[in-house]
């Protein structure tokens, strides 16, 4: 067995029984600022601990993107910050959040954001795929990366609209659900600014 999947249904076992550095899905934090995790220096490929919650490191997941090349979350390792966007089609504000992402990534793209889009579902709740990737991102435009999650393994994070921020380390550093465009700037912005 890989040794990479064999650690991602470690970690998501953990996460659904409640098991010490897991989160069940929906459970949320709220703003950098309003934890006390610090950056770390960027380790790639990542190190742990691995779980869900806000101070982990991202269990690693493989997805295939629109054009069907592999990625995996810690692919983001050493982007700071990257930001990962659970995408369900027919969610009105997920498509609204969608939308603002060209906006963040004018504005932070310089300083290394970078975006990684997990499409969960399709516009009538069908498993998304790869001719549903690809059109949507035609579509709209979006910068960053597009994958499709037809399985809904990301769900193991959070569910609907849920946005993660994550450090060089690829450490979660932001994690909340339905979270409005100025929350998520102000995060990002925080991550960005020098520690005295």
């Amino acid at each position: 067995m890989n040794l990479r999947w064999f650690g991602t249904i470690a970690g998501l076992l953990a996460a659904c029984a409640g098991a010490p550095g897991g989160e069940g899905p929906g459970e949320t934090a709220g703003p950098a600022g309003d934890s006390e995790v610090d950056t770390v220096a960027a380790t790639c490929p990542p190190s742990g601990p691995f779980g869900f919650k806000l101070g982990d490191t991202l269990v690693d997941l493989d997805f295939l993107d629109c054009d069907g090349h592999p990625v995996s979350l810690h692919d983001l390792c050493p982007a700071s910050p990257g930001l990962l966007f659970h995408h369900y089609g027919w969610c009105g504000s997920c498509l609204d959040f969608l939308q603002a992402l060209p906006e963040l990534d004018a504005t932070f793209g310089p300083a290394g954001l970078q975006i990684l889009v997990v499409l969960a579902e399709d516009s009538v709740g069908r498993p998304a795929t790869a001719q549903y990737c690809a059109g949507l991102r035609e579509e709209l435009g979006v910068p960053g990366t597009f994958v499709y999650d037809p399985d809904d393994r990301f769900a193991a994070y959070g569910k609907n609209g849920l946005v993660i921020l994550t450090d060089p380390g690829a450490r979660i550093r932001f994690k909340r659900d339905d979270a409005s465009l100025g929350t998520v700037t102000a995060a990002i912005e925080e991550m960005l600014s020098p520690r005295e």
